[in-house]
């Protein structure tokens, strides 16, 4: 995302090439993200009106970022997976409907409806996250906020509560535009309103500060109870990771899948041996055999998949279990079970 910021750097200054190495990078990185850069063109043409070429080239990325993303998610994604509607389609808006067009029209004719996620408290954090961080900065300069409003639209509607938090991958497209909105204000102000500009910067950093200590993981915040200090369990986690060899392929749960996923062979249990969270629902599972340790923290498997581990880890089963203390459970596939039975 700090290609986007180097992208209206690229633009001030008249780089380019660098320009257009940043747009290519950005709209590669992700199917959505071409459609921030249809509004990135947009607002560039807006703001920089006022210099042909700048102008002629934002309109040139914005039709070219707009015929990009309609390629790519209506004739080389349905090719690819083997389906009309990507997976988030069901998992983010399944409420509002089936497929992308029902999304659309029941987001239209029952805003009450589609804007249900963000009522009650959740709804006022996601806003207060928006606008704190800069003392509200960013909204003073709309224009550089078009970029981030089809974000913030799929975001609004979602009915995953992660997506609306500032931590969370699916919001963090906004922030690089506020940060570009709160620094084209400050540049504004500085040019035409210097006085109010020497009294705003504290402000916006005393919001900013307060932004991180309340929203953040900081313990006096309303995610304290996630500020969670070293525990042993935590300690002995690490110490079974470092037991699995570099090239080993490896089953794990949530939280101690997170330090072995730099793997070119890690799987969220309880992949592969049931899709849970694959992204595609259709995609085929890679072979369960291929899994030679398996790290569990107890306490992160669901009702649904204790019996899975039961029967790996079992007398019986595929696995021996080499450490199964303070909730953490490292186990080892048998040599005679390579190449054999589990499905």
């Amino acid at each position: 995302l700090g290609a986007i910021l180097w992208a209206w750097w690229a633009v001030e200054k008249r780089r380019w090439k660098l320009l257009g190495f940043c747009v290519v990078w950005i709209a590669l990185c992700r199917e959505d993200l071409p459609l921030a850069m249809v509004g990135f063109g947009v607002a560039m043409a807006i703001v920089h009106r006022q210099h042909q070429t700048a102008k002629r080239l934002g309109v040139l990325i914005a039709v070219a970022s707009l015929s990009f993303w309609v390629v790519i998610t209506q004739i080389v994604m349905p090719a690819r997976i083997g389906t009309d509607e990507p997976y988030y389609v069901k998992d983010f808006w399944g409420h509002l409907g089936n497929t992308m067009p029902e999304v659309i029209a029941t987001a239209i004719s029952h805003p009450g409806r589609a804007t249900q996620p963000l009522h009650g408290s959740d709804g006022v954090e996601f806003v207060a996250s928006l606008v704190g961080p800069t003392g509200g900065l960013n909204l003073l300069n709309p224009i550089t906020l078009i970029p981030a409003a089809p974000q913030l639209v799929a975001i609004a509607l979602s009915n995953d509560p992660d997506s609306r938090q500032i931590w969370h991958h699916h919001g963090a497209l906004f922030f690089p535009f506020s940060i570009l909105s709160a620094a084209e204000t400050l540049r504004w102000l500085r040019r035409r309103r210097p006085r109010v500009l020497r009294a705003y910067v504290p402000f916006a950093l005393i919001c900013s500060l307060l932004s991180y200590l309340v929203m953040g993981f900081s313990p006096v915040g309303v995610h304290g109870n996630e500020w969670k200090a070293p525990t042993s369990s935590g300690a002995l986690m690490h110490q079974a990771a470092s037991r699995i060899p570099a090239h080993a392929a490896v089953a794990a749960t949530i939280t101690p899948g997170n330090i072995v996923a730099n793997r070119s062979d890690a799987y969220t249990w309880p992949n592969p041996w049931r899709k849970w969270k694959r992204g595609y629902e259709f995609a085929p599972l890679p072979d369960p055999k291929s899994v030679e340790y398996l790290l569990i923290l107890r306490s992160e498997l669901s009702d649904r998949n204790k019996d899975l581990f039961q029967e790996l880890t079992s007398e019986s089963g595929d696995f021996d279990v080499l450490i199964d203390e303070q909730d953490v459970v490292l186990a080892r596939r048998k040599p005679s079970a390579v190449g054999a039975g589990d499905s």
